[in-house]
């Protein structure tokens, strides 16, 4: 037997049984978060390993983050070209050889491990850029809310195991660990991509899109630098500068767009649930991140409590997001949409109201049912609107709306962490002036530097103003499609078909 043959045979077994399929995906899904929060418990002890500060070590995680979002857009290209089962298996291979190299750059000095990052960052931005296309391409229809909110439940699971696991190895064995067991994770995914996935055709040669490359890395640095900066004290010095700059990479993007090649596909955006998923998932993220760059200061810091209370706290979120996830994804295969969307934006809603209740009176119960309500609203839209986007689109562009679908929780983390950092040093000195604000960015934040009446005030409000974008969002999708045109199910038989022949 031929190779092709043997590929033909194996498209048509995973056609019979997709789930095979998403067990490689689930894979992939869990890595990327894992990734970012095992690594964010062990700053401190990096940072002690090396001898030096805590913002000079957070560039392991910005570095990350950074790369990742540059590369979403264009791993989507690559997809459309490469195909995305050869993509998931470089993106595995990518990660694991990032992985080992952080292992091993405990001999080197930071820098190295900086760099050892960002190719661990390429493999993950190939994952996550390709896996809800493999999903769209693999699951059927009918299948696919629950699909999506399993793969909700799996990040759920890997934002809960990587604190957890991090503390636990950072207490017990070297940091370097953090990163070792990663890479048997890693394996597993190139060893299951190369049996189970189905081999994709080549797809038409693309020309590379340098200007618009070049204006939208200058873009996420820029989103980056402005947030660097407030986060350093530097707001009164720099961001002055900062903001223009990133304005003006901002401005060339839109030209070079125009000019072409294009970096992004547009015509995805005149479909209405992709539109209207694509927003969603963008507001979603940027007001859950602005939560949560504040409130494990406000836990440890104003209601004294432990690293441990303040981890179960936080944990409520994934876990509610965890129980909710599959269970609204297979609403949403059944009677649509709009409802656990809907929905889901009215928890968030709720959850930030009681959360700002919760700072204002100093009662932890209404924190951790602000927890429950926001895990639980996120798992509820989480799975139905990547489900309704990655589904309203052409299977060719499905690896342009897998990557779309990543890059807006990316997108949401740089934008909600920059704009939250400038909106508590707002409240702040609304509240105590200009000096309390800076006190807020260049001294360590306790009751002290910061009074906890001016932090309750300013936190409690910015709670508040996320409350009234969730609401916003949730008025904004009262008009969501309920179900997908008939031509786009139709659309996808030959594909099938033509799979399984």
């Amino acid at each position: 037997m031929n190779f092709s043959q043997h590929a033909g045979r194996r498209a048509s077994r995973m056609h019979a049984n997709p789930w095979l399929i998403f067990a490689v995906i689930g894979v992939g899904s869990f890595l990327g978060p894992l990734s970012g929060s095992i690594v964010n418990v062990a700053l401190p002890t990096i940072g002690d390993y090396y001898h030096t500060d805590l913002q000079s070590v957070k560039w392991v995680v910005l570095v990350f983050l950074v790369v990742n979002t540059f590369l979403l857009p264009l791993a989507g290209k690559w997809g459309q070209r490469f195909g995305g089962s050869r993509l998931y298996v470089l993106g595995f291979t990518l990660y694991g050889l990032g992985s080992m190299l952080c292992g091993i750059s405990a001999h080197f000095a930071l820098q190295e491990l900086v760099l050892a990052r960002v190719i661990q960052a390429m493999g993950s931005a190939l994952l996550f850029a390709t896996s809800g296309a493999l999903v769209a391409k693999f699951i059927p229809p009918e299948r696919r809310g629950l699909a999506f909110g399993l793969v909700g439940s799996i990040v759920a699971v890997a934002l809960v195991t990587g604190p957890v696991l991090g503390g636990v190895i950072c207490a017990s064995w070297n940091w370097t660990w953090i990163f070792w067991v990663q890479l048997p994770v890693a394996l597993l995914g190139v060893i299951s991509s190369l049996v189970l996935l189905p081999t994709d055709e080549h797809g038409e040669a693309l020309e590379f899109p340098v200007a618009s490359s070049v204006a939208w890395v200058l873009l996420i640095g820029g989103l980056s630098l402005v947030g660097e900066a407030f986060s350093k004290g530097l707001w009164v010095e720099y961001l002055w500068l900062s903001i223009p700059l990133t304005a003006l990479a901002f401005s060339g993007l839109i030209a070079s767009e125009r000019r072409g090649p294009p970096l992004f596909d547009y015509s995805m955006f005149r479909l209405p649930a992709f539109r209207m998923a694509a927003a969603g998932a963008l507001m979603l993220n940027l007001i859950f991140f602005t939560l949560l760059l504040f409130l494990p200061f406000y836990l440890q810091v104003y209601l004294n409590l432990s690293q441990g209370q303040t981890g179960m706290i936080l944990g409520i979120s994934p876990l509610a997001t965890f129980a909710f996830g599959p269970a609204m994804g297979h609403l949403a295969d059944r009677f649509g949409f709009r409802l656990p969307i809907l929905t889901g934006m009215a928890l968030m809603t709720l959850g930030f109201l009681a959360l700002s209740e919760g700072i204002t009176t100093h009662a932890l119960w209404p924190v951790a049912a602000s927890m429950a309500l926001l895990g639980a609203g996120s798992g509820m839209f989480g799975g139905p609107n990547l489900a309704a986007m990655m589904g309203s689109v052409s299977p060719a562009q499905r690896p342009l709306a897998g990557s779309m679908g990543a890059l807006t929780r990316n997108l949401g983390f740089m934008i909600g962490t920059s704009a939250g950092s400038i909106g508590l040093g707002l409240l702040l000195a609304h509240v105590g002036g200009h000096s309390l604000m800076l006190a807020a960015r260049t001294e360590e934040l306790t009751p002290q530097s910061v009074p906890a009446a001016a932090f309750v005030y300013a936190f409690s409000h910015l709670a508040l103003i996320c409350a009234v974008l969730a609401f916003l969002g949730l008025l904004g999708n009262l008009r969501f499609p309920n179900r997908l045109p008939a031509a786009i199910a139709l659309h996808e038989e030959p594909e099938g078909a033509a799979a399984t022949a």
